[in-house]
């Protein structure tokens, strides 16, 4: 297998309650495959989350985390780039130490940072959610990504409230991803990832930013990256307990019968969970993956896209979401006026 050329650095989750604070040297192996070259470099902090597990609060764990993965990048950056892995709070370590080594002035185009179950991501982390209805934690000062910085890549399943938060305050939706971060939460891995890519279960939606010279050229590749993928479920989290009750107790004929009864539980159940994110709805952007593109000059300033021709560049450059955003509400629409009305009293 040929090595990347990159650094990886990588940083586990909360630990639980009774563990140690210590992370495996091999952890890693779950997230980048146990053949992955070159291996990736352990980062050592408490993993706490006081008061519900250890002493520190979330914020001095992660402080604690960016100060050790600073210096194993001091140790062992080579200039050829890094990567940053990070699962659940592992990924605001990450995320706090990208923005350290941006502000010290390491060139964000030769940084990586490829997160699962990232409660930061701009697209469902609970923690980017509180922070954008400036809900304070006590213990935890918010993480913010600035866009167009290096690449940025991270790995939700949905429904899980740490990666995959409700956007109003739909309360079939907080419940149905309460128990998704009970049952989804711990199982991140490279294997569930691949397991759900080749189901055809993972949407993707991704942005760049590509840079343009003065005389209007493209650069051939993009300067900066993000891609938020969501693995989607099968099943809705919510009725899970009914699912795993009824078939404890039933024999495998009964097994059946109650998996029908709870799928079409699920069918009821879905329209109402998904009504709680945006782009829920059937075609919506958590369902139809999309890329947008930002073009820029030298500075980073956003500029039109140069190979619009004249007729589309006066007309309001829309992103693919919110097409696809008007398109499904057309057709909601349209159902609506075919559905008939029930008479109320």
């Amino acid at each position: 297998m040929q090595a990347d050329a990159a650094t990886y650095y990588y940083a586990g989750g909360t630990r639980q309650s009774g563990q140690p604070s210590q992370t495996s040297a091999t952890e890693w192996q779950a997230f980048l495959g146990q053949d992955h070259v070159p291996p990736a470099y352990t980062v050592q902090y408490p993993r706490d989350l006081a008061p519900l597990i250890g002493d520190k609060t979330l914020d001095d764990s992660v402080a604690d985390g960016m100060t050790n993965a600073l210096a194993l990048i001091d140790e062992h950056d080579d200039g050829q780039g890094i990567t940053l892995v990070g699962v659940s709070q592992g990924a605001v370590v990450m995320a706090e130490t990208k923005q350290a080594l941006i502000a010290d002035g390491f060139a964000p185009a030769k940084i990586t940072v490829l997160t699962f179950g990232d409660p930061t991501n701009p697209d469902g982390g609970f923690l980017a959610k509180l922070d954008r209805w400036n809900i304070a934690i006590p213990g935890y000062a918010p993480v913010t990504h600035i866009p167009g910085q290096g690449t940025y890549q991270t790995v939700a399943i949905e429904y899980d409230l740490i990666a995959d938060s409700p956007d109003n305050l739909n309360p079939v939706s907080w419940a149905n991803a309460a128990m998704g971060a009970v049952y989804d939460h711990p199982s991140y891995s490279k294997a569930l990832l691949e397991q759900a890519a080749a189901e055809g279960r993972v949407v993707s939606n991704s942005e760049e930013w590509v840079d343009v010279s003065d005389g209007g050229q493209i650069a051939d590749h993009a300067e900066a990256s993000y891609q938020h993928n969501l693995i989607k479920q099968k099943n809705l989290p919510i009725t899970r307990p009914i699912r795993e009750f009824g078939t404890a107790v039933a024999d495998d004929t009964g097994d059946v019968a109650v998996n029908k009864l709870v799928d079409q539980l699920d069918n009821v159940l879905r329209p109402i969970v998904d009504a709680g994110y945006d782009g829920g709805e059937p075609g919506g952007t958590r369902h139809v993956g999309a890329t947008t593109t930002h073009y820029q000059d030298d500075d980073g300033n956003p500029v039109a896209n140069p190979s619009a021709s004249r007729s589309t560049s006066e007309k309001p450059n829309r992103p693919v979401r919110y097409v696809v955003k008007k398109v499904s509400d057309t057709i909601r629409k349209v159902a609506d006026r075919l559905t008939p009305k029930v008479n109320q009293q």
